[in-house]
């Protein structure tokens, strides 16, 4: 018998790194809605004190 992982031992550790692949593109994700909020309430925060101004 060769000495190789048997094929349930290669499908649990494949979905292993699926599940933390997964995991990691969830958090890249909503780090990325999260700066993208908070760079659209800077923008609305400047556009409120500069308009009034320019007006």
């Amino acid at each position: 018998m060769p000495a190789t992982p048997t094929k349930p031992a290669t499908i649990a550790r494949q979905d292993r790194l699926g599940t933390a692949a997964e995991a990691l593109a969830t958090a890249l994700a909503l780090a990325g809605v999260a700066g993208h909020v908070a760079l659209a309430l800077a923008a609305i925060t400047f556009l409120a004190g500069v308009i009034p101004a320019l007006l």
